[in-house]
């Protein structure tokens, strides 16, 4: 629980406590209508970019208590569409105001890394005396649910939009999927998959990415008549 909020709630809001407490105990986990918070971009390492809207409309998480050594993690996120700026984008700003509002970014995703790290560290200090042993142990756990994770990326809708430059282009697909699987790259039901050696496979399935752009001069998406990169799909190993 402490540990979805470490990393979810510097970038999104309408996180509920108690549905997070709830859906970890029981092992399913929904997060609904969430919105992207307007400095997610900035605390990820883009200061120059800033979230004008955005909303995930599902976040599902599995973890399966029981055989967490051995079953399979499916995360799956639904509806993010997210409209991105750039911090010049707003003519009112001057240059100093966009440099103090760009360090400002810098320094809070300074803070919020460190913040997970002492954290972490936190953690570790307060486990058993024999640390080694309890965090080799956690190593191996997290390589199982490496190997064993499924994630899922649905409905993704994201765009640019630059008043300044009169500039808007828009990324979507409609499903990405990333699946664990072994050397043979076949695809498995709820078997654990157990790779040879330290190596990790996946399968990567994206259906229909396709990138629009409004005409030049224009910052509307809406009227970008037709595809800068038609939708195209893909498998990859």
């Amino acid at each position: 629980e402490s540990l979805l909020l470490r990393y979810l709630a510097p970038y999104v809001d309408g996180i509920s406590r108690d549905k997070l407490h709830v859906g970890v105990l029981s092992g399913s986990l929904e997060l609904k209508d969430l919105s992207v918070r307007p400095d997610a971009l900035a605390l990820l390492g883009w200061e120059g970019l800033r979230v004008k809207s955005g909303s995930i409309r599902l976040i599902k998480l599995a973890v399966p208590w029981s055989k967490l050594y051995t079953g399979k993690v499916k995360a799956v996120v639904e509806g993010l569409h997210m409209e991105v700026t750039n911090v010049a984008g707003g003519s009112n700003n001057s240059q100093a105001d966009l440099i103090r509002e760009i360090r400002a970014a810098k320094q809070k995703a300074i803070e919020v890394r460190v913040e997970q790290l002492r954290e972490q560290a936190q953690a570790m200090e307060e486990g058993p005396d024999d640390s080694e042993k309890g965090r080799g142990y956690i190593m191996r756990l997290a390589r199982k649910i490496i190997n064993n994770i499924a994630v899922s990326l649905c409905d993704m809708k994201i765009s640019f939009v630059s008043e300044r430059r009169g500039l808007a282009c828009g990324l979507e697909f409609p499903s990405l999927d990333v699946l664990s699987t072994d050397r043979t790259f076949k695809e498995r039901d709820e078997s654990e998959v157990l790779p040879a050696g330290r190596a990790m496979y996946k399968l990567l399935h994206l259906k229909n990415l396709g990138v629009r752009m409004a005409p030049v001069g224009t910052c509307d998406l809406s009227a970008a008549g037709g595809y800068l990169l038609s939708p195209i799909s893909s498998s990859l190993q």
